[in-house]
């Protein structure tokens, strides 16, 4: 693109003319751009495809202004003169897009961050899932790896699940019925014991007052039975052997 005289030598003039008239084309292209970046926003940090629409134009305002500071470059090296007009131009329209630009890079940002903190959400999730699941399986006497855990989907988990509580209800049901019936031997061995205490006292109280009871005899009295049958024994040893012969 440089312009020789008969000379050889470099007309910088005419590739001063020569680059504004590049710049010219750029312009048009810089303001476009500019313009439809103006239309791009992010209401919705999760829309993906809008995320990529602001990524390509901010790459269009980069790539433009990449190519405007690489066309300062290549008409202000062969010469001096004319150089500060070039820059002047250049300047002018990387103050044109920089802001742009600027805005798009920080609604790019702004998608990443989101999607930082929606990965540590979701992360946090599922960690409290697998918590949640390895201590429901400990509840049910059971034991599950947390990596086992946090693999199962929900359809495997509640089958684990209900398997897991079967297994408890069936477990704790015969626990409940061993224990009753333990109880219920117990109880039994208590009334024995309740009923032979019961049955050498009222023999020794007959024998005492000279009365021999049976053992059949002893329990057939009900407790308000046997208190007046004691009674009576000891009103009759207090008679006389007239009193007690004459009854």
């Amino acid at each position: 693109m440089t312009i020789m005289s008969d000379s050889t030598e470099l007309i910088p003039a005419s590739i001063t003319v020569q680059a504004l008239e590049a710049f010219s084309d750029t312009r048009l292209k810089a303001a476009r751009l500019v313009e439809d970046s103006t239309l791009l926003a992010l209401p919705d940090p999760t829309d993906r495809k809008q995320v990529k629409k602001i990524a390509t134009a901010r790459k269009g305002l980069k790539a433009t202004r990449c190519a405007i500071e690489a066309l300062r470059k290549e008409y202000t090296a062969p010469f001096l003169q004319g150089q500060r007009d070039i820059k002047a131009v250049a300047d002018e329209l990387v103050e044109i897009i920089a802001p742009a630009e600027a805005r798009l890079s920080s609604l790019e940002n702004d998608a990443k961050e989101w999607q930082l903190e929606e990965k540590r959400r979701q992360d946090l999730a599922h960690q409290e899932l697998i918590d949640n699941r390895v201590a429901t399986i400990a509840h049910l006497g059971q034991q599950l790896a947390p990596s086992v855990a946090g693999a199962l989907n929900e359809e495997t988990w509640q089958v684990l699940l209900d398997s897991a509580t079967k297994d408890y209800d069936q477990k704790k049901a015969k626990e409940e019925a061993r224990a009753k019936k333990n109880a219920a031997k117990l109880a039994a061995a208590e009334e024995g014991e309740r009923k032979q205490a019961m049955l050498a006292s009222r023999v020794g109280i007959a024998a005492k007052y000279g009365c021999a009871l049976t053992a059949e005899d002893a329990l057939s009295f009900s407790n308000d039975e046997w208190t007046i049958y004691a009674d009576k024994l000891q009103e009759r040893a207090k008679q006389t052997p007239a009193q007690a012969e004459r009854e």
